[in-house]
């Protein structure tokens, strides 16, 4: 990016607004190459729809990849992120946290049904 905004490389936007789905090599290529500038697209009041339709590569079966590329490029720790194992580290806490809730509605649900007994 430079003073001016993003540069903008005109094949590689071709590429990626284009219906030609042969070269998943090339469109990746310049789905990289244009990060920038569909950055600066995202921030406008584009719709989530609207964005897809743009880049028809993305309602294809293997278009989530493009937006794992963005948002690799976005936080690229999330690469090393083992969901398996995250959740397991936590799935005792939210248990214990499901439990108190219910126990407290619980609770609650008895003291007003106490109430309505007097």
């Amino acid at each position: 990016m430079d003073i001016f905004g993003p540069t903008i490389d005109t094949d590689a936007i071709e590429i990626i607004e284009g219906n030609d789905f042969s070269n998943k090599n090339a469109i990746e290529r310049a789905w990289k190459q244009t990060y920038e500038i569909r950055e600066e697209t995202l921030k406008t009041e584009i719709s989530t729809i609207d964005y897809v339709n743009r880049y028809p590569y993305l309602r294809t079966p293997a278009g989530y990849e493009l937006f794992l590329v963005d948002a690799y490029e976005r936080a690229p720790e999330i690469k090393e992120l083992n969901l398996h194992s995250s959740i397991t580290r936590i799935s005792s806490k939210i248990i214990r946290k499901v439990k108190n809730i219910r126990n407290e509605a619980l609770a609650y649900d008895l003291l007003k049904q106490y109430e309505n007994v007097k």
